[in-house]
């Protein structure tokens, strides 16, 4: 979603609806949006913005009282039926959630990298 009050390169997580949503700048929600077309693309943005958002989602489930959102729902439902612990480090509960996204980005930007 664009946010007129960022700038630049700034971004928001907003959780306070039914859907976790991403704001960006205008010019940066344009870019971000032409820019995800293709699978390596998406490969990086799971590794930077989408794994970021994940893991403050997740901190948000621990610290906070977001148990009446869909969202919320949706992320414990997949937690258990994934059988992922909701007290492990976010990280590690982040890459079972987006199924290991260093995978993605080595299969759609790293096998592009020569040894």
């Amino acid at each position: 979603m664009r946010d007129e009050n960022l700038r630049g390169a700034e971004w928001r997580v907003h959780f306070d609806g039914d859907r976790v949503q991403i704001a960006l700048s205008t010019n940066f929600k344009e870019k971000i949006d032409k820019f995800r077309n293709t699978a390596k693309n998406k490969a990086i943005l799971i590794n930077s913005i989408y794994f970021a958002a994940v893991m403050q989602c997740i901190r948000y489930l621990r610290e906070t009282d977001y148990d009446h959102l869909r969202w919320a729902e949706i992320m414990k439902q997949q937690c258990h039926n994934q059988n992922i612990n909701i007290v492990d480090p976010e990280y590690l509960i982040a890459e079972r959630l987006l199924k290991f996204p260093l995978a993605l980005l080595d299969t759609h930007v790293l096998r592009e990298v020569q040894e």
